[in-house]
């Protein structure tokens, strides 16, 4: 499970994202799904799971992305679970050192990305 800790789930293709969201306890926070094959390690599709809704992205990168702004946009506390993971990836990639603290650009560009 220490994959998890970026995805919190794994799931095979041809499972309704609608119908998993709806019958899983899920967390609220936000979170990566990923559609595929895990001992492959072969996935089809990746989502966004934010309370409950998904958005669809691209790829692996782009749900990272979109999840860990999501977690800054939204000025919320990584699960304890995933925190090392979300702080590495804060620091060592997006250069924020600890500090929290969305651009308006970073902002401006997950809106138009995402929400539009």
């Amino acid at each position: 499970k220490s994959f998890t800790l970026i995805t919190n789930l794994f799931v095979q293709v041809g499972t309704s994202v609608a119908d998993y969201i709806a019958n899983e306890d899920l967390q609220t926070q936000p979170f990566v799904l990923a559609l595929g094959n895990l001992s492959k390690l072969e996935f089809a599709q990746f989502f966004v799971i934010i309370e409950r809704r998904p958005i669809d992205v691209p790829t692996l990168s782009k749900a990272i992305d979109t999840c860990f702004n999501c977690y800054v946009l939204f000025d919320l506390e990584y699960s304890p679970l995933s925190s090392s993971v979300w702080n590495f990836i804060s620091n060592a990639i997006y250069g924020m050192n600890g500090n929290l603290t969305p651009t308006g650009s970073t902002v401006k560009n997950f809106v138009v990305e995402n929400l539009n």
